[in-house]
């Protein structure tokens, strides 16, 4: 029975280092392992979240070098604005223009000009009457051929129960011009506004 004490005994010293070494494993190998794991995914994790930041910015960076190449376009098709003086030709222009296009306009009314230090203004009401399709190129039209002549605002008119009858409109526009121009076409506006 003696022996069988010293076997326990042994077992439990043989017990006891597998359960140290299993412990020592555990502490040295399993835990740092685990502990590594957990660091990866969350360093994971924030590289997904930079990634993502950084997909957002070239998105960024993309949108405005778009915005840039438009704007560096429109530099190179800068409007040269013209005299006030030519006013009167520019009147006559409009109608001619709804010509082309099968659009008649019965007014074209400049209004009183103004003046600031880079420009002069001179709105213009244009009404006339046109088949309703038609409308929108006239629109497209005036904006193409007259590039330093703004729309600021339209209405259109027509009867739905009557398709065949013309649509009405109004245009109002501002016409840009070089600046120290405004009193000559001031006197033009006047003159026009005096003729019967």
């Amino acid at each position: 029975m003696n022996l069988a004490r010293v076997f326990s005994a042994v077992d439990l010293v043989g017990v006891a280092c597998v359960a140290g070494l299993t412990l020592l494993g555990y502490l040295g190998v399993v835990r740092p392992a685990q502990q590594a794991a957990a660091a990866a995914r969350h360093e994971r994790a924030q590289l997904d979240e930079q990634r993502g930041l950084l997909d957002a910015r070239e998105r960024e960076v993309r949108t405005l070098r778009e915005q840039l190449a438009r704007a560096e376009a429109d530099l190179g098709t800068q409007v040269v604005l013209g005299p006030a003086s030519g006013l009167t030709s520019r009147l006559a222009a409009i109608p001619e223009l709804g010509d082309e296009l099968g659009v008649l306009v019965r007014e074209v009314a400049p209004r009183q000009p103004t003046q600031t230090p880079r420009y002069g203004t001179i709105p213009i009401v244009v009404g006339g009457e046109c088949p309703p399709h038609s409308f929108a190129p006239f629109l497209g039209a005036l904006r193409e051929r007259f590039p330093d002549m703004e729309t600021v605002a339209f209405g259109v008119g027509a009867r739905p129960d009557a398709p065949d009858e013309p649509a009405r409109f109004t245009v109002e526009m501002i016409w840009y011009t070089r600046a120290g121009d405004a009193a000559r076409a001031d006197a033009d506006t006047t003159s026009r506004a005096e003729r019967p």
